[in-house]
């Protein structure tokens, strides 16, 4: 569930799953946030978060639909930081029509995941090498 606090939090290019829809192969909907939050003085309980799906999708996360979402959930191999022992990453499934590529991800414990490396990569065995790189240098 995505709260106020979460969605203010929230920077641009942070990943958010969906809690029912699914993909063809089985994996939460994603979403990328695309924008600022919206909120207003006059309605306190009230955000309007901008969230982008594929390419061209685009739309908002409200107080009504903010329980169908969750922030990016933590993959099964993670590779802790050596100096950070609450950062962590990992590699992360992208998939854009029929291309499937690979990203890496970090996020800090208890803080939504963002996307580590500039590259995607594809195959797993190449990202899966980077965030172990990464996690030896952070």
């Amino acid at each position: 569930m995505i709260t106020k606090d979460i969605a203010t939090s929230l920077t641009h290019g942070q990943i958010l799953h969906h809690t029912t829809f699914r993909n063809a192969d089985g994996t939460p909907v994603r979403v990328r946030v695309n924008g600022a939050c919206k909120t207003w003085k006059t309605r306190p309980t009230e955000f309007r978060l901008p969230v982008k799906h594929g390419l061209k999708d685009c739309l908002y996360i409200t107080p009504e639909n903010a329980n169908n979402w969750v922030t990016a959930s933590r993959a099964q191999t993670q590779y802790q930081a050596k100096s950070r022992p609450d950062l962590k990453f990992w590699p992360e499934k992208v998939v854009q029509g029929l291309n499937i590529s690979w990203m890496v991800v970090a996020a800090v414990d208890g803080e939504p995941a963002t996307e580590a490396h500039d590259d995607w990569f594809a195959n797993y065995k190449d990202a899966d090498e980077v965030a172990k790189q990464l996690a030896s240098e952070a």
